[in-house]
């Protein structure tokens, strides 16, 4: 059996990584994570399910990310681990 050799064309993958399919395929994953994440939240005040939001960024690639602005959402989210199990339900 012989060998295929195979180029990458990696000018087309890097624009692609910034490309506005990528954003919207990464945009669409955030959404699901978000939405399990804000029905799974624990509920005392609301704060922190209510502060839960998408944020876009781009870095080498599009890049979507589940986050929050309540003070307490890291020790929120080391005790319950609600955007890890949402991120794993999806």
């Amino acid at each position: 059996m012989s060998a295929t050799k195979v180029t990458l064309n990696h000018r087309w993958f890097r624009a692609f990584l910034k490309s506005d399919d990528a954003r919207r395929v990464a945009h669409a994953g955030a959404e699901k994570v978000l939405a399990e994440a804000q029905s799974t939240a624990r509920v005392d005040t609301g704060a922190y399910r209510d502060s839960l939001h998408i944020v876009s960024d781009t870095t080498d690639r599009a890049v979507e990310r589940v986050a929050t602005d309540d003070p307490g959402g890291m020790a929120i989210e080391v005790r319950d681990n609600t955007l890890r199990s949402a991120l794993d339900a999806v």
